[in-house]
């Protein structure tokens, strides 16, 4: 791995250790676009993976559908001697 897909790798895992992922009300893909953006030299893709979850009453009538962070997963470049690579990276939400 070379000097700049390491330094990327650590100014990411870097960013979202700073993050509170317990409390997700506060947490917003633009801004983490924008403030990673400034560290790596490009402005990454963030996105929010979700897991759908239903709740049902005793009577088997559905009550409300929920929509759980399961992992944000940032997309990123290098440029290699052999041309662009793409990475990404991924933090699971516990």
């Amino acid at each position: 791995m070379d000097v700049t897909a390491q330094f990327k790798e650590k100014a990411i895992n870097d960013y979202m250790s700073l993050i509170d992922l317990k409390n997700l009300s506060n947490l917003d893909y633009k801004k983490i676009e924008t403030e990673l953006s400034g560290a790596l030299g490009e402005k990454p893709a963030v996105e929010f993976k979700y897991e759908s979850d239903t709740k049902l009453n005793e009577d088997g009538k559905k009550v409300n559908s929920l929509k759980i962070l399961e992992c944000i997963n940032i997309y990123y470049t290098i440029i290699t001697n052999t041309g662009i690579e793409y990475k990404k990276m991924t933090f699971q939400i516990l």
